[in-house]
């Protein structure tokens, strides 16, 4: 704009030279050399506004990056107060579980204390029916369950440790176990049941159905509301064969049977248990829905 104001300027001088007289001409000349300073002035000034323009914009540039820093900053202090808070949560959260888990062994010594007790005192195992104390014929039979599925490896590839089905022991086996099952699960007789299941563990103890008949005969007991002596039932079949796909029932049975007798924190303490170690079994549910509603 600036030049285009120069050339008219210079054009303009060229004509009134041309068409004016010789004695106007240093006048015109003057004139010219004011319009030029003028431009020039205002040159300056522009130069200097738009120099000033700039160093503004800078400031506001850099004001606006103090704000986004300082704004910054208060982020970071806040990022670092919540992980301040995370961690002292994360420690108190760590002092807990330690303690919970000294509580949960002191429990644990509890009751296994209170399990050798209930061993040692006299208990009553008997069939209503018969009047015939059954402890010692379901230990020593448990005893034989015990031995055969131990069998080492060469044993059994010389001796079949469970009797075929077919075979008319194993018929006679299934027949009897069925039968026994049913009194229990359709007719709820209890008593009967377990004369049954005796005899099946006592006839049959090498037959893949001895340890669930050992199981059953707790739970006969059970529902007759002999508790203890259905506590001390499921713990044989839980210390002789604790790999057996029976033992998360017998744990959740054995807590149901401590809860009956009045001993919650026993009884939580072993439904805390099937839940740990068998958290995908239908009793870890069960187990879980007992300890909500106590």
């Amino acid at each position: 704009m600036h030049y285009k104001i120069i050339c008219s300027v210079a054009i303009l001088a060229g004509c009134l030279s041309a068409c004016v007289p010789a004695q106007n001409h240093e006048k015109l000349k003057s004139d010219l050399t004011r319009v030029q300073n003028r431009v020039t002035t205002l040159e300056q000034r522009s130069t200097s506004l738009a120099q000033n323009s700039s160093a503004k914009e800078m400031l506001q540039r850099q004001a606006d990056q103090r704000a986004e820093l300082d704004s910054l900053r208060i982020d970071m202090q806040s990022i670092n107060g919540r992980l301040l808070d995370q961690e002292k949560v994360q420690q108190q959260l760590h002092q807990e579980h330690r303690l919970r888990e000294n509580e949960l062994e002191i429990r644990l010594a509890e009751l296994e204390s209170r399990l050798d007790q209930l061993k040692r005192e006299p208990t009553n195992r008997e069939l209503p029916a018969a009047g015939v104390a059954v402890s010692a014929p379901i230990s020593s039979t448990a005893d034989k369950v015990k031995s055969s599925v131990e069998t080492t490896a060469a044993e059994t590839s010389m001796q079949t440790q469970l009797p075929v089905r077919g075979g008319s022991d194993s018929a006679d086996a299934e027949a009897l176990y069925r039968e026994a099952l049913q009194l229990v699960q359709d007719e709820m007789n209890f008593s009967t049941a377990r004369e049954k299941f005796i005899t099946f563990v006592e006839k049959y103890p090498e037959h893949e159905l001895a340890v669930n008949a050992m199981y059953w005969i707790g739970e006969t007991l059970y529902g007759n509301k002999k508790y203890e002596n259905a506590i001390l039932q499921f713990q044989d079949v839980i210390q002789m064969f604790p790999q057996h796909s029976k033992i998360p029932a017998a744990l959740l049975k054995q807590g149901l049977a401590f809860y009956e007798l009045g001993d919650t924190r026993n009884a939580k303490i072993i439904l805390q248990k099937v839940q740990d170690k068998y958290p995908t079994s239908p009793e870890a549910q069960k187990a879980q829905q007992r300890i909500e509603q106590w």
